[in-house]
């Protein structure tokens, strides 16, 4: 089984081709966007809940566009759909590098981080169903870690390049790097060769909420959303408590984002291994249960020696949840539905990053006291928990 598990020639070139191309976009993003609440709250007086409201605005949008990516993937394949994506990514964070340098109408700031936000939500459901289309059977949630070791070498290596050069160089200056990074990723990914040319079906409505009427897979998106709530919060809730209330500095919070990303790198594999051994809603309710301890401990947290312990347990929660999530799509799906079932899941993820930092931002701005804020936030993964083994019970009846 150990010789197994890190067998790892046996997946196919485009799986690590991909993986490589999510590093570098990790890299750019997580060098600029973790600090973007700071930048909006510290720098441009910004409330917390407008912030919030911006994530949710931008959640909403893509989320639907997600919806419609996925059943244009299966209508015309996967790389024209993930090629044009990062293309427009690309440019609009070009522009958005150039509007903080200017310190834009906060308003041109918000609509281009929309936009950007928008245009990798194009991306998400062709790449997932690109990688289910090559993974080996039964071996979707470990190929789904190599994505996600990819993605999380990028964050870790993002946020300490991130944290010092916010201390060093402008917000404007540090954002250029983003666009650098698209554009390397952007070059491997056309490389990638097509695994799925398409149905050429029509994307008209019905054809984009035909996951909806799988009444099993609706279940599991609906507290796969809850869920995402609590995931939403590391980027935005926790880096305005880490700085603003806390008093740690940016390099401080990019250092807790760093130990997230080398959790990954070096677990990510091994628990997707071990999980895909378990039953879905088992892993899943494991996962949300750490989530669930690891932000409730922040109530009592005060020391960054104290809040890495906390992030970690935060990170294996990550580690279950995110390829254990998309193996699950997977297993309700076949080559012709993928980009649509992993739309319709995409619509429901977005839409709960999106209230995380809304539900944050409330927080932060109603509560002194860290144990309203952390206990709310627990308590929402601990939900989820008990909804995941609900959802045991209705997929097996």
């Amino acid at each position: 089984m150990v010789e197994n598990a890190h067998n790892l020639k046996r997946f196919d070139r485009r799986i690590w081709t991909v993986a490589v191309s999510q590093l570098f976009n990790a890299t750019g993003f997580s060098i600029c966007f973790p600090f973007l609440s700071l930048y909006l709250y510290q720098e441009r007086s910004v409330p917390m809940s407008l912030v919030g409201i911006m994530f949710l605005i931008s959640g909403c949008i893509s989320g639907m566009v997600q919806l419609f990516s996925g059943a244009l993937t299966d209508r015309l394949g996967r790389r024209p759909v993930i090629l044009s994506g990062l293309g427009i990514r690309t440019i609009l964070n070009l522009i958005m590098a150039f509007l903080i340098s200017q310190n834009a109408p906060v308003y041109f700031i918000a609509l281009t981080y929309i936009g950007g936000q928008t245009a990798d939500s194009i991306v998400r459901p062709a790449s997932a169903a690109l990688v289910l289309d090559i993974a080996p059977k039964g071996e979707t949630s470990e190929a789904y870690g190599i994505l996600r070791v990819g993605q999380n070498a990028g964050w870790a290596a993002g946020p300490a390049i991130g944290g010092y050069l916010a201390t060093s160089f402008s917000y404007g200056q540090t954002f250029l790097l983003a666009p650098i990074t698209n554009l390397i990723a952007l070059a491997l990914l056309w490389s990638v060769k097509e695994t799925h040319h398409g149905d050429g079906k029509h994307t008209g409505p019905k054809v984009m909420f035909a996951a909806a009427k799988n009444r099993k897979f609706l279940v599991f998106v609906i507290i796969a959303m809850v869920l995402s709530i609590v995931m939403g919060q590391l980027g935005s809730t926790l880096s305005v408590f880490t700085v603003d209330r806390l008093g740690f500095s940016e390099a401080n919070y990019g250092l807790l984002l760093t130990t997230n990303g080398l959790v990954v790198i070096m677990l990510q594999y091994l628990i997707a291994h071990f999980t895909s051994k378990l039953p879905r809603a088992n892993a899943l309710t494991i996962g949300s249960l750490c989530y669930a301890l690891g932000y409730l401990s922040f109530s009592w947290i005060n020391s960054l020696g104290l809040a890495i312990p906390a992030i970690v347990l935060v990170t294996l929660g990550e580690v279950i949840i995110a390829p254990t999530t998309l193996a699950t799509v997977g297993d309700f799906t076949d080559k012709n539905n993928r980009g649509r079932y992993m739309g319709l899941y995409g619509v429901a993820e977005m839409l709960g990053f999106s209230l995380g930092p809304v539900v944050g931002g409330m927080l932060l701005d109603n509560f002194a006291s860290p144990l309203p804020i952390w206990g709310t936030i627990g308590l929402i993964a601990f939900l989820a928990a008990l909804g995941f083994q609900w959802w045991r019970g209705l997929k097996n009846g």
